[in-house]
């Protein structure tokens, strides 16, 4: 797969997040695999492995609530591209 998506959460709540995580797999279906998550210095973050991130977001949309932000790349570079929230500058994974 050629894109890493990323879904980011502030907070340290490790049971909220793997519950995010099962009901991230479960939407997700075939469009992609959750290749696990990391928490940390108050942010927590699922990573998704995708040839089509744009549509994965779309998919797993629904299982989001509350504040936290979407971005994608490719596999091999270091820039992130926003998905949301709209007018988000910039995203990094601490």
């Amino acid at each position: 797969m050629n894109y890493q998506l990323v879904i980011q959460l502030s907070g340290d709540d490790l049971d909220a997040l793997v519950r995010l995580e099962e009901a991230v797999v479960e939407r997700l279906g075939d469009l992609g695999d959750v290749d696990g998550h990391d928490i940390g210095r108050g942010e927590m973050n699922i990573f998704i492995f995708t040839d089509n991130p744009r549509r994965a977001f779309d998919r797993i949309r629904p299982t989001l609530t509350g504040a936290f932000a979407a971005a994608f790349r490719q596999v091999e570079a270091d820039s992130y591209v926003v998905l949301f929230p709209p007018g988000l500058k910039s995203f990094d994974v601490l």
